[in-house]
């Protein structure tokens, strides 16, 4: 318990006790928020604003709690409570006569990948890391057009030009319900209906971020959608302006997601012009801790770029012509 003082915004949860079973939680998933902590117990609770599932008391109900105990990498659990990939779709919980929650597995699995997600405008305190690896696969500029076959991954982040908001709600929606990784998102400029109604992007089975940071196990995520003028769409800022979204990026952030490129990488277009931002390009050279920058926008750079120890990548799925890119989803191992 001493290495958890001062972690009041998250807890690290190694294990939880449902019904008569005693299940792991996968590291990704161990620091929960919306937890709070009763003795060497942590009972869950309902994230406020939560949109995407009932109440969390009264699914879990009383009988499920996490135990914060040590965790023997040597231990052979009867279940795993949360893999890498948890099952999907959740079914609905049932209750049992006294009244105490018994749901399937994958919906306990369901409730705490949600609570994950939900956390996307929170700043967490940093639970101890643990030396795993995390898969990430990334795409961008979807453009109504393509939503790709996703490899086995832990998370997908989407860079950006997705779609207009009918297409959004129907077809890319059901999409990502049937994922089985996390998913964080933000809007490009094509993407209007994030401008006008965002909260409708965050009821989405994703995480949205816009101008926003989530942690994930030991990584800071953060994502903007903002880019340089072109024509008339959404998100686009002059050069003074955009510096000043980029000072919100943490300076401990791990992997950025913005829609446009940085000055000079992955950022050339067909008539000889570098479009990229140079105030972002100046803002990513400052973070120390920067592992991954994805982004799309220009449609001819697709590719991967490594400087100063941190990998650039153009992910955009349809080149100059809005053809897709014969190519399958890039993979990056953090």
């Amino acid at each position: 318990m001493n290495r958890l003082q001062g972690l009041a915004a998250a807890l690290v949860v190694r294990k939880v006790h449902w019904g008569n079973r005693t299940l792991d939680v996968h590291p990704l998933y161990r620091p929960l928020p919306y937890a709070r902590s009763e003795g060497s117990m942590v009972l869950f609770t309902s994230p406020p604003g939560a949109r995407s599932f009932m109440s969390v008391d009264s699914i879990l109900g009383p009988a499920c709690r996490g135990e914060l105990v040590p965790h023997d990498p040597t231990d052979e659990p009867a279940e795993s409570l949360l893999s890498p990939h948890p099952p999907r779709p959740c079914t609905g919980p049932s209750r049992g006569e006294d009244g105490t929650c018994a749901p399937a597995l994958t919906d306990l699995s369901s409730i705490l990948r949600t609570l994950v997600r939900c956390h996307h405008a929170q700043r967490l305190c940093t639970p101890a890391r643990e030396s795993i690896k995390m898969i990430v696969a990334a795409i961008s500029d979807l453009h109504e057009r393509v939503l790709p076959a996703v490899p086995p991954c832990d998370l997908l982040l989407v860079a950006g030009d997705i779609g207009a908001r009918n297409w959004i709600e129907g077809t890319f929606a059901d999409w990502l319900e049937q994922l089985d990784c996390e998913v964080v998102g933000i809007a490009g400029n094509h993407d209007w209906t994030a401008l006008h109604e965002p909260e409708f992007m965050r009821s989405l089975p994703w995480c949205y971020l816009q101008d926003e940071t989530v942690r994930l196990g030991e990584h800071v995520i953060h994502g903007s959608p903002w880019t340089l003028p072109f024509m008339n769409w959404a998100f686009m800022l002059p050069e003074d302006q955009l510096a000043e979204k980029w000072r919100l990026i943490p300076a401990d952030t791990t992997i950025l997601v913005t829609h446009g490129p940085p000055q000079g990488t992955l950022d050339l277009v067909e008539r000889g012009e570098r479009v990229g931002s140079a105030s972002l390009r100046g803002r990513v050279d400052e973070l120390a801790h920067l592992e991954l920058h994805v982004f799309g926008h220009v449609h001819e750079g697709r590719g991967q770029e490594t400087r100063a120890g941190c990998l650039f990548a153009n992910v955009t799925l349809l080149d100059a012509a809005y053809q897709p890119y014969p190519l399958s989803v890039p993979v990056f191992e953090l």
